[in-house]
């Protein structure tokens, strides 16, 4: 039996290596305690190997979590479902699969067969292309997940001096906004 595993491995990753020359790396979000998601790190493991897969565990950090919050908002907007493990496909440094949810590993190395060559391919409910101006965020995203609060916390920014002087104003004459707001 282990003879067979072992060999199984070793032939998925002279595949891989055969078929991609670039290296691959798998950023996945999801949970410890979640069985799918240990289940698709154990399957991706078998494909890429287990150094080239990345777990950002969205119940230990609230970075990860606003980080795998905002990549649905990106690439499905009118969703209300969030399923995990929500994962992202790098070959050469490029995002080329956003994958949702746990497949079994006959279909992901269907996927790893069928890598676009432009755009990225979203595996969720089927399977579709996006385009790669779409996904620059989401890239970023993947790999840096702390980019999100960065980017948040900067544009909040130039608001700080226009909320400071109105308080100002309001501490000196407080009729003042309602005077603009009702003649206004």
């Amino acid at each position: 039996m282990k003879k067979h595993l072992l060999l199984h491995v070793l032939l998925c990753s002279i595949f891989l290596a055969v078929c991609f020359a670039e290296p691959i790396h798998i950023y996945v979000f999801g949970t410890a305690s979640c069985h799918a998601c240990s289940d698709f790190k154990k399957k991706m493991a078998k494909l890429v190997g287990e150094d080239s897969i990345v777990f950002y565990d969205i119940y230990e950090s609230k970075v990860y979590l606003k980080a795998y919050r905002t990549i649905y908002e990106i690439l499905f907007p009118n969703s209300s479902l969030k399923p995990i493990p929500l994962s992202g496909v790098f070959i050469g440094g490029k995002l080329k699969m956003v994958i949702v949810g746990s497949y079994d590993l006959n279909y992901l190395k269907s996927l790893f067969k069928n890598v676009p060559s432009k755009g990225v391919l979203i595996v969720h409910e089927g399977q579709r292309i996006v385009d790669e101006s779409k996904v620059r965020e989401v890239e970023e995203i993947f790999k840096n997940p702390h980019v999100v609060l960065e980017n948040r916390s900067q544009s909040y920014r130039p608001v700080l001096p226009v909320i400071i002087a109105c308080a100002l104003v309001d501490s000196i004459n407080p009729c003042t906004f309602a005077v603009f707001t009702v003649f206004s």
